[in-house]
């Protein structure tokens, strides 16, 4: 499921790794917020989300805390908007 959805929302950047790895992970998150069904990439018409389980995993709480973690996460990803590309203060580094 995972790689599906990375092949759909890849975003490449032909000079900087990093920069494509950020942008991929901020279309994933887009993505998932417009709508959480997965479809199978060979068919189409088969959805890798359709089942009860899969469906009723997370709860607004665990969405919360998705959430929560990928504004943690999103400051650790600043770095690539640093033309240094480095970062120092408060990251213990």
């Amino acid at each position: 499921m995972v790689s599906a959805l990375v092949d759909e929302a890849y975003r490449p950047d032909h000079q900087r790794d990093d920069v494509a790895l950020y942008n991929t992970l901020v279309a994933l998150r887009n993505r998932l917020r417009w709508s959480t069904t997965v479809n199978n990439p060979v068919d189409t018409s088969r959805e890798l989300t359709s089942s009860e389980e899969v469906r009723n995993q997370g709860g607004e709480t665990s969405r919360q805390t998705r959430h929560n973690d990928w504004k943690a996460r999103r400051t650790l990803l600043a770095i690539v908007h640093s033309r240094t590309c480095e970062i120092r203060v408060g990251l213990g580094f």
